[in-house]
This record gives C-alpha cells, sequence and structure tokens, in this order.
C-alpha cells in the first residue's frame, strides 16, 4: 500500500492570516481617502462660491454704469455695506482685484473677485474686463 499524496492547498490559518493583513491594509486606504476628501469643497460649495462671485462682479459693473467709469470701487467695503453684500455664512470675498489701463487700453478695466472658505481656499475665482463705453 502507498502512502497517500500530501495535499496542496491553504491551511485555514493561513487564509485567516491572510483575510486580517488584507482588512488592515484595506482599512488603512479608506481612512486615507475619507481624510484626503474630507479637505475638499464640495460641488456644492463651489456653486455657491461662483454664484456669489458672478454676482459681486455684477454688482460692481453696475456701479461703474450708473457712477462712471472711474469710480470704479467695491461699495460692500465701506462702513455701511448695503443689504446685497451679505454673504452667507462660510464664505467671504476678498477686496475686488481692479487693473487699470488693461492691455494698455485706458479704457479697459480688469475686475478680479474672489471668494474663499473659512480656511483660506479660494473656491471661486471669477474676472471680467470692463469697456468705458
Amino acid at each position: 500500500m502507498s502512502t497517500p499524496a500530501r495535499n496542496r492547498g491553504v491551511t485555514l490559518v493561513e487564509l485567516i492570516v491572510f483575510i486580517v493583513i488584507v482588512g488592515i491594509a484595506v482599512a488603512g486606504i479608506m481612512e486615507a481617502l475619507t481624510q484626503a476628501q474630507s479637505g475638499n469643497a464640495t460641488p456644492i460649495q463651489i456653486l455657491e462660491a461662483t454664484k456669489l462671485a458672478e454676482s459681486r462682479l455684477e454688482f460692481l459693473v453696475g456701479q461703474s454704469a450708473t457712477q462712471g467709469f472711474a469710480a470704479l470701487t467695491d461699495p460692500c467695503a465701506g462702513a455701511a455695506p448695503p443689504p446685497v453684500c451679505q454673504l452667507p455664512p462660510g464664505f467671504s470675498i476678498a477686496q475686488p482685484t481692479v487693473v487699470a489701463d488693461f492691455s494698455g487700453n485706458p479704457a479697459l478695466t480688469e475686475l478680479t473677485v474672489a471668494v474663499t472658505a473659512p480656511d483660506g481656499r479660494v473656491l471661486a475665482d471669477v474676472t471680467d474686463v470692463v469697456a468705458e463705453y
């Protein structure tokens, strides 16, 4: 009588060790992805910030049309800003950047409005060129 051939395969202990190692690796990867994603702005925040930036830009362009091209300043930076300047919680708008004589043309002015999150990240940055007409 011959001796039985040795069974080839994986023992239960080896399988359990493999499952534990893979589980620990997957848990670490999931934790890293969760932390990386929590620092990013959501699409809703970016959309809201873009709307706020466009609204402020339109307000500035409207002010230049009614008060003159030379007086292109942000009325929201004054002591008593109009109600349109109120922002939802968690958003802030820095002083808009005004670049006169855009491309060497004194009749063009570039306006840039940036909306930031509480941690200082820029969520939206909108630029427009206004012409004196």
